[in-house]
C-alpha cells in the first residue's frame, strides 16, 4: 500500500500551481516511479475527487476505485451513453451490520446504472 501526500497536504511541500492536471500528473508519475501498471485507488474528499478523475482520464491506470465522502462531476468522453432505463433515484442500502444483505433484497442490476 502506497499513501501518497497530494500537493501541499501532509508532509509535501508547496506547489507552484493546484490544478487537476497536476494532481493526475503526480499520481501517474508515481505509479511510472514504483513500476506500476494498474492500482486500486482509495481516496477520501479531494484525494477521492482526484481518483475519479484519474479513472476518467486514464482508465489504463485504474484497476477499481473506493472513494469515501465525495461527489464528482465527470467530463463527458462519450464512452457511457446515458440508459433510458436508468433511474436517478437512490437505491436503498441495507444497514452495514446487516451487511451482506440476503440475496433477495439487492435491487435489480438495470437499477444499478
Amino acid at each position: 500500500m502506497i499513501a501518497p501526500d497530494q500537493r501541499g497536504h501532509g508532509d509535501s511541500q508547496r506547489a507552484r500551481e493546484y490544478t487537476r492536471a497536476g494532481y493526475l500528473a503526480d499520481l501517474a508519475d508515481l505509479l511510472v516511479h514504483r513500476g506500476i501498471d494498474r492500482a486500486v485507488f482509495l481516496g477520501h474528499c479531494p484525494g477521492a475527487i482526484n481518483a475519479f478523475h484519474l479513472a476518467s482520464e486514464r482508465p489504463d491506470l485504474v484497476e477499481a476505485l473506493i472513494n469515501v465522502d465525495t461527489a464528482v462531476d465527470l467530463p463527458d468522453h462519450g464512452t457511457s451513453p446515458p440508459s433510458p432505463s436508468c433511474s436517478t433515484s437512490p437505491i436503498p442500502l441495507p444497514p452495514a451490520r446487516n451487511w451482506p444483505p440476503p440475496a433477495d433484497s439487492s435491487p435489480p442490476f438495470s437499477a444499478l446504472c
